[in-house]
């Protein structure tokens, strides 16, 4: 179990405005702000990542509960490059696979739609190696059933399709 700080890349847009002379025109206490704001921060145990709110993670700072599985770290942060700058990864979670020296996630994934409304996917993410691909995109629509399965695994029913999903470990995720 263990606090995860990952590093959001900075976009082209969010570079420091240059003087005329090519130097920067932040400050260092402003640097430290836009670096402090591309971070993100995740509760992280066997195989599952939370993002924790920015509220929370200031009183957590420097703190550290043991240590994150090896993968979960890296793996979120391969994550994050995949997804576009307004998004955030909610939630992720390490699923069972069928094929060995790949490792599989489902991440929750939201933004801020038009008039101010959340919308959120689930993102199937396959890892061979330290390489992610997005395997799996399933809307979160108003017609969405969740439902348990009794094997520890869970299905997700929308758009008349169902996906099938069996974490690894089911604890983390409650």
């Amino acid at each position: 179990m263990a606090l995860v700080t990952v590093q959001r890349s900075p976009s082209v847009s969010s570079s420091p405005p240059s003087s005329e002379y090519g130097s920067s025109v932040y400050s260092l206490e402003e640097e430290e702000q836009k670096n402090r704001s591309l971070s993100e921060y995740y509760f992280a145990v066997k195989g599952f990542g939370v993002l924790l709110p920015k509220n929370e993670c200031q009183l957590g700072r420097g703190r550290r509960s043991g240590s994150a599985p090896p993968d979960i770290q890296i793996h979120l942060q391969a994550m994050l490059h995949l997804l576009c700058q307004g998004d955030t990864l909610h939630m992720a979670v390490r699923l069972e696979s069928q094929h060995m020296g790949r490792v599989r996630y489902l991440a929750v994934v939201g933004r801020v739609g038009r008039q101010d409304t959340e919308e959120d996917i689930l993102l199937g993410v396959d890892f061979t190696g330290e390489r992610p691909s997005t395997g799996l995109v399933v809307p979160v629509l108003a017609d969405t059933r969740i439902s348990l399965n009794g094997d520890g695994g869970f299905s997700v029913c929308t758009a008349g399709r169902k996906h099938i999903f069996k974490p690894i470990s089911v604890q983390a995720m409650w």
